[in-house]
């Protein structure tokens, strides 16, 4: 009985093919370092020094001038705000001269933008984990507590006017779970009823809620709670939180000629810290 010719009987002329594209793995937006305080460029921090002092300028209250008297003098003993420049992050990969003359693929070029990416997202963490210092928080206490409110966040919002905070420069921080519970609020998803029409996606920006730039970020950050986790998404102005940058994230590639290969290593050093606490609130959510 004739066999017909089918994949099998002719799998050894069938190639397998591998396509010039590669499926990288996703990054979470980045979107903390740009809305947080880059103090950076001030001073000498660049070049030198471990340690960042800024002081701190009281409020003065205007008294009452009594005929035929002195006025009396105003004194307050002022403060800082410190911020340690003590963060050195790395990555370093080895590829081999066998691997790199055999793949089909620029693994030095690829591997090059993972190391980018990966010390972008430190710093972008960092920033976000400085929301455990804050001593604002609105929202969810339990993991059975209801999700975002429209009420949490003019509640948020109010905090933020209360400290004189600017009107400009705030942002409103959380992951897919707050994303989830923001498009339940009808005036997040009515752009028409503010007037402000449809807003492209950029840099993690998905919209506006009363006038506030709302990002999303899977670098949000959580905490465990009994039945579940809490997710600590960020009402924030830009000045809630500060950093310095003194080693700006660099990649430099050289050779290790005893290992046959190209070494490729990223780093950068920098420091993170809250610098107005009023000016930050804890937006608490559940994450279910």
């Amino acid at each position: 009985m004739a066999t017909n010719i089918t994949p099998l009987v002719a799998g050894v002329f069938i190639p397998e093919l591998w396509l010039p594209l590669v499926q990288e793995a996703r990054d979470a937006n980045l979107v903390a370092a740009k809305r947080a305080y880059d103090i950076s460029g001030f001073g000498d921090i660049r070049s030198k020094g471990d340690i960042v002092h800024v002081p701190k300028l009281s409020l003065y209250t205007a008294s009452d001038k009594t005929s035929n008297t002195e006025l009396p003098a105003s004194a307050t003993t002022e403060s800082e705000f410190t911020l340690t420049v003590n963060k050195h992050k790395g990555v370093r990969i080895t590829v081999e001269d066998i691997a790199r003359a055999q793949s089909a693929y620029p693994l030095v070029e690829l591997y090059s933008k993972r190391i980018g990416q990966a010390l972008a997202k430190v710093l972008d963490t960092d920033i976000l984990s400085l929301y455990s210092g804050l001593s604002q928080t609105v929202g969810a206490t339990a993991s059975s507590d209801g999700g975002i409110s429209d009420t949490n966040v003019l509640r948020a919002i109010r905090f933020l006017d209360g400290a004189n905070a600017p009107q400009d420069n705030r942002s409103i921080i959380v992951e897919s779970y707050g994303m989830e519970d923001l498009r339940l609020i009808d005036k997040f998803v009515r752009y028409d009823a503010l007037g402000n029409g449809n807003i492209p996606i950029r840099d993690g920006m998905i919209g506006k809620l009363y006038g506030i730039d709302v990002f999303a970020s899977e670098n949000v950050q959580t905490t465990s709670v009994v039945g579940g986790t809490l997710a600590r998404g960020l009402v924030m102005h830009r000045e809630a939180f500060a950093y310095a940058t003194q080693v700006s994230p660099k990649i430099e590639q050289w050779r290790n000629a005893p290992q046959l290969a190209d070494e490729v290593i990223g780093q950068e050093l920098y420091g993170v810290a809250e610098y107005r606490d009023d000016h930050g609130v804890v937006l608490s959510y559940p994450k279910a």
